[in-house]
Formats: structure tokens, C-alpha cells, sequence
């Protein structure tokens, strides 16, 4: 059952991307290098080596105006964030204030290492 909902998602989304305008194709790390690894959300530096999808500071592409709300899949609105400050933000088209981010991303990171603590 879950997995059909996910599918369901996916092609939804998909069929959005298609109806809000023209698409282009680019990496992670092509945005990563314009925007010179910088969170676009909290200012602080991404670190573009960690490679674990669980991690709050992994590197995360967002849509400046998301594809919800209508904004196309292009380099011109999209940049480079942290996974958790791409998070807190969701749907949203306004970014909290930085000082905020940098709280949020401190917390995520600080529970992320307790989890790791724990499984050790």
C-alpha cells in the first residue's frame, strides 16, 4: 500500500514538473559549484563530500518557488541547501530568517550525532 502511494507521488510530481513550464537537466554538483557550496537558506558552507542521506547537513537541491506552487525545474530557480533547511522549509516561498536556519540545522545536526552515538 505505501509503496502505490509513493508511486502515486512521484507521478503526480512528475506530471506537475511537466504543466509548470520548460525543464532542464543539471547535477547537484553543477549547482552546488555556482552557488560555491553555500546554503541558500542559513548562508553556512556545505560540505559536498558527505554522502550520508540520513545526514541534517547532507547537500539538498531547492526550488526556490516550489514545483507546488507552480515554479519550473531550472537552474534559474533552483540552489543549493543543507538536507534539514531544505526540510524546515517545505512548500513555503519565504525562507526563515537565517539565525533561525542556523538554529534548526545546529539541533537536526546534534540529534543526528546522539542517533549515531546510540548505535554505536
Amino acid at each position: 500500500m505505501v509503496r502505490s502511494g509513493a508511486r502515486w507521488s512521484q507521478r503526480r510530481r512528475r506530471a506537475q514538473m511537466r504543466a509548470n513550464g520548460p525543464r532542464e537537466v543539471f547535477s547537484r554538483d553543477e549547482i552546488g559549484d555556482r552557488d560555491d557550496w553555500t546554503c541558500g537558506i542559513c548562508w553556512g558552507r556545505i560540505d559536498r563530500h558527505l554522502q550520508d542521506p540520513e545526514h541534517p547537513m547532507m547537500q539538498s537541491l531547492d526550488h526556490i518557488v516550489p514545483i507546488a506552487r507552480g515554479g519550473p525545474h531550472t537552474r534559474a530557480n533552483v540552489r543549493i541547501t543543507h538536507a534539514s533547511c531544505n526540510t524546515s522549509r517545505n512548500h513555503r516561498t519565504s525562507d526563515p530568517a537565517p539565525y533561525e536556519a542556523r538554529y534548526r540545522l545546529a539541533r537536526a545536526t546534534a540529534s543526528y550525532e546522539a542517533l549515531l552515538y546510540w548505535r554505536s
